[in-house]
């Protein structure tokens, strides 16, 4: 739940495959029950004690030293292990308040924490990182000392209000080309909604439904979309007969690493003549 460098440094997607086996239940009873300790503390804000309890020997100084922001509420998701059930990657779905506009409005965050066993117990652990994403695409921070060409421009300004406005220049890359679609309920229909890339990497989205209703379906072409790239999301509706909601659905697009949420309503009416 660390802000990496502002929401703008994020770490490199793990190489290691996760196991294909079940874990033995007992483990995974202990690692939720530590995630759901350590993400707390970012609901209470104690993170002191997240430092001293719940975070491994050899990562406390990248702990002390990250920015940290408190939440309103989360759940924890899919958990996946390495190396033989000793490491584990967990998705948290997170809510936090922000400003917009000089308004407080709620925002979905999905984080992947890791973990790793240490003596027999779950602790919270990172690595530094290796990628920087800037407006260009994702940039290799050089450690070794030798010259190189970057793939893409290093910010120089890292004050809070350069790299805000740098990730908002990042963000402002992705979208929809519509936030809402309308489907007849009075004959088989369908949209299309454009999702688009416009960064100089690659992203993953995945998308969501909120609400059900019988002969509604939603496609997406493709998951990964390549840099400045589109992915295509189709929604159809063949009327069955069922009472149509009065409330439109829902769908929501989540890309990685950005954290983004768009949402789509949808909603249903007559066709016209």
């Amino acid at each position: 739940m660390n802000v990496r460098i502002a929401l703008l440094a994020f770490p490199l997607v793990a190489l290691a495959q996760p196991s294909s086996q079940s874990p033995p239940p007992e483990l995974d009873r202990a690692l939720r029950a530590r995630a759901n300790e350590f993400v707390q503390c970012y609901v209470d804000g104690t993170f002191k004690k997240a430092y001293d309890e719940l975070v491994a020997p050899d990562t406390k100084d990248l702990y002390f030293g990250a920015p940290r922001t408190r939440i309103k509420s989360f759940e924890l998701g899919e958990v996946k292990y390495f190396d033989n059930f000793t490491r584990a990657e967990i998705t948290v779905n997170a809510v936090k308040e922000m400003m917009l506009l000089g308004q407080s409005v709620p925002s979905n965050l999905t984080e992947v924490e890791k973990f790793k066993l240490v003596n027999g117990v779950w602790f919270w652990y990172d690595l530094p990182a290796e990628f920087l994403i800037t407006p260009m695409g994702a940039s290799k921070i050089d450690t070794t000392g030798t010259p190189s060409m970057p793939t893409a421009p290093m910010p120089t300004d890292l004050s809070p209000e350069g790299l805000q406005a740098m990730a908002r220049q990042l963000l402002g890359q992705t979208s929809v080309d519509k936030s809402e679609v309308v489907l007849a309920t009075d004959k088989p229909s369908e949209s299309k909604v454009v999702f688009h890339n416009g960064m100089g990497g690659a992203v993953q989205v995945r998308f969501s439904s909120v609400g059900e209703l019988p002969g509604f379906s939603v496609k997406m072409d493709k998951t990964d979309v390549g840099a400045r790239e589109d992915a295509t999301l189709l929604l159809r509706f063949e009327p069955s007969g069922q009472a149509i909601p009065a409330s439109p659905l829902g769908i929501r697009l989540t890309v990685s690493p950005t954290n983004q949420v768009f949402t789509i309503a949808v909603k249903f009416a007559a066709a016209t003549k």
